[in-house]
């Protein structure tokens, strides 16, 4: 994610070369999008540090004191960039053949000629700004239990959505939570959000300086990837639902469908807030919220 702030910094509302703006009817031409000495267009994605002497900010530069908001490998710092980079588009909406579509994940088909999986990874790294930091938040003001930590901030979607960031609520639902769909970028999500926090602070950090803010922020952030550790979630993404959607249809007599989804979700809340919970006192738990569900749902005439 090196030149995350520089871009921003230099960059703070997109910059087109070509094609329309994204709020006219028509659909873009592609684009090419330049950063300092960085140029992305089609399949040129590379990063070359050497074409901007005057870099101004890189994440390794942040006074961490754990491993746990270090970049890991080549292909972390790729996905980081394009993040960052991409982030002035976030509200953004084009209309292409009558239909909306957020500005991001346009340019990052059209123009940068990205797979489906880097659009996943920059789509999923962008919502999750709002909930890190809510996260971090929260354990700062009073420090999370294990139940608070895997279940407080909204998971994130699946699938894309159509809408990007403006229709994300933070407090709607659950942050193991997050950690499951984050998959294995979780920890990029952190990185990226204590980043894009520190923007006010790059040019004291490119210095080498510090203050006592810039510590302050970095310890909150470190803090909750640390927890998740030692509460043994870290890596929850792994884990596997205790009662399965079989299990879930068996053990309330009910066909598979669309509820099944959101009961395995109450079965992972679960499992997060209860380590040492069996399958028979998931199963309790799991009976108890479906009668609550058909009892709230009977005056619509529907259940889910």
């Amino acid at each position: 994610m090196d030149c995350t702030q520089s871009c921003l910094r230099r960059h703070p509302s997109p910059s087109y070369t070509r094609g329309r703006c994204a709020t006219q009817p028509s659909g873009w031409e592609p684009l090419r999008l330049s950063s300092g000495g960085y140029v992305w267009e089609g399949e040129d994605i590379g990063y070359h540090e050497s074409q901007d002497p005057h870099h101004p900010f890189r994440l390794e530069t942040i006074p961490v004191t754990s491993n746990y908001l270090r970049i890991r490998t080549p292909d972390e710092r790729r996905s980081l960039y394009l993040a960052a980079i991409l982030l002035p588009y976030t509200d953004m909406t084009i209309l292409q053949k009558g239909k909306t579509q957020p500005a991001v994940q346009h340019v990052l088909k059209e123009s940068i000629k990205s797979n489906n999986s880097d659009i996943e990874t920059i789509t999923k790294l962008h919502q999750s700004l709002p909930l890190v930091n809510d996260a971090v938040a929260k354990h700062a003001q009073s420090p999370l239990d294990r139940e608070e930590l895997g279940d407080s901030i909204h998971s994130l979607p699946k699938t894309l959505p159509h809408v990007y960031l403006t229709s994300f609520h933070p407090h709607n639902r659950p942050a193991g939570m997050l950690i499951r769909d984050a998959n294995t970028r979780w920890p990029m999500a952190v990185q990226l959000a204590l980043a894009v926090r520190l923007f006010d602070h790059q040019d004291a950090i490119a210095a080498g300086g510090t203050s006592d803010e810039v510590q302050r922020e970095v310890a909150a952030y470190e803090a909750v990837m640390a927890q998740a550790v030692t509460y043994g979630i870290s890596e929850c993404y792994t884990w596997k639902h205790i009662i399965d959607g079989k299990g879930v249809c068996t053990l309330l007599g009910i066909k598979p469908g669309r509820v099944i989804s959101d009961i395995l979700s109450d079965v992972m809340r679960w499992q997060l807030a209860h380590p040492e919970g069996t399958v028979e006192e998931c199963a309790e738990f799991v009976k108890k919220e479906w009668s609550e569900r058909v009892s709230g749902s009977a005056a619509k005439g529907k259940v889910g």
